[in-house]
């Protein structure tokens, strides 16, 4: 993992830099908040270790500026307080998990690993609700549709169609395929009930820019992208 940590104690800032390249990890460290949250908004970083207690601003506060950003990266605080008031702090300020000192090599690992894990699980199902290609954005849990910035206003037959020729990612999706994703296999309507919603899908994603549906002769559709 690239990992930042943010401490102003020297020793302590160099064990945790020794410790955690040992153990495989790329650390990039700082000694002040100012620092540390210039290097975390101009590289990208898999965590945050961040000491709560910096001389010039706290990690609170760096906390609080990152995610006021829209900065995700998971924030591991340490802190040698540990009542719960301080803990709940950290958490409301953005931080996701919260280690007092002092503490072992191993609970930390353990807690970066878990952090890690998290913070993929949660970046998947992102990526799983939210569809891309080129310049066409589609969230299908909001089932909102975008091109170039511009909001498109699709019927739910139009949503359903977009959505499968979306998730196919460029390969050609047959006639028959679309019809079971989005009528059901226990239902098919007439020809001229696809080729209607398919022309009406098309002509509003031109309204916002070139035509991105293909018609594959003898095969089906695909939507086009920058290696059709």
């Amino acid at each position: 993992m690239r990992i930042l940590v943010i401490e102003d104690e020297e020793l302590a800032r160099d064990q945790l830099q020794d410790n955690l390249q040992n153990l495989g990890h790329t650390v990039a460290v700082a000694a002040l908040g100012r620092e540390g949250l210039d290097l975390a908004q101009a590289e990208g970083f898999d965590i945050i270790v961040l000491d709560v207690g910096l001389p010039d601003m706290n990690g609170i506060q760096v906390a609080e500026h990152l995610r006021e950003a829209g900065n995700v990266t998971p924030i591991l605080f340490l802190s040698g307080m540990d009542s719960e008031e301080d803990i709940v702090s950290g958490l409301e300020a953005g931080g996701d998990a919260y280690v007092t000192k002092p503490f072992s090599v191993k609970e930390l690992e353990a807690r970066l690993r878990a952090l890690s894990r998290r913070h993929v699980m949660e970046r998947q199902a992102r990526e799983a609700v939210r569809l891309t290609t080129g310049d066409l954005e589609m969230n299908r849990v909001a089932r909102t549709v975008s091109r170039a910035g511009k909001t498109l206003h699709l019927t739910p037959v139009e949503f359903d169609l977009l959505a499968t020729l979306m998730e196919a990612k460029g390969e050609v999706v047959s006639r028959e395929e679309l019809l079971r994703k989005v009528w059901g296999l226990d239902f098919h309507p007439q020809t001229v009930v696809m080729d209607t919603h398919l022309s009406n899908l098309r002509k509003k994603l031109r309204s916002a820019g070139p035509p991105v549906i293909e018609n594959v002769r003898g095969s089906g559709y695909r939507i086009a992208t920058a290696d059709s």
